[in-house]
């Protein structure tokens, strides 16, 4: 048998597309449009995942979802920025207490002028004494209800009070 024979020839000739079916692509339009596939899957991808994760930050959604909970979030959360930018009742009295250190004592090392320059023995001397009356003389002039000196001219009366030493005389 020849191989030019009938037996040997392709029992039917090359089909036609079916009409559903794309005609053969060649291998650049095939990864072109694999290509335009993968960039539409990823936008989609990044599209769900950007409205995925505003939903998960939106503190709205949260908070009509439960409620309680994010009540206690916020006053947490309040709390917390409260006691970071409010100085604490102690921090208040220290921060005051600098300030008066600073206006009674202006120079920035807290010793005061007189302190830095050399003086007798005497003069430190008269100055730690004066240091010492101030609060003694402060305390005496503040002091609500002190009264000037009483003499023994002073008569009592029955209701405790002083009498004018000016008006005593014998009581009728």
């Amino acid at each position: 048998m020849s191989p030019d024979t009938p037996n040997n020839a392709p029992n039917s000739a090359t089909t036609s597309p079916k009409p559903g079916e794309a005609p053969a692509l060649t291998e650049a339009a095939f990864l072109q449009r694999e290509s335009a596939r993968a960039t539409a899957a990823i936008q989609q991808t990044f599209k769900a995942l950007v409205g995925d994760a505003s939903a998960v930050i939106d503190p709205r959604t949260h908070a009509r979802e439960h409620p309680f909970i994010s009540l206690g979030v916020a006053l947490a959360g309040g709390f917390i920025a409260a006691s970071a930018l409010v100085p604490s009742k102690k921090q208040q009295v220290m921060n005051e207490l600098v300030k008066l250190q600073k206006s009674l004592m202006p120079d920035a090392a807290g010793i005061p002028a007189s302190a830095t320059k050399q003086s007798s023995f005497m003069s430190t001397l008269l100055g730690q004494a004066a240091n010492l009356a101030k609060p003694i003389l402060m305390a005496a002039l503040t002091t609500p209800g002190v009264s000037s000196v009483q003499t023994d001219e002073a008569v009592s009366t029955s209701n405790g009070h002083m009498e004018d030493p000016v008006d005593v005389g014998p009581h009728s």
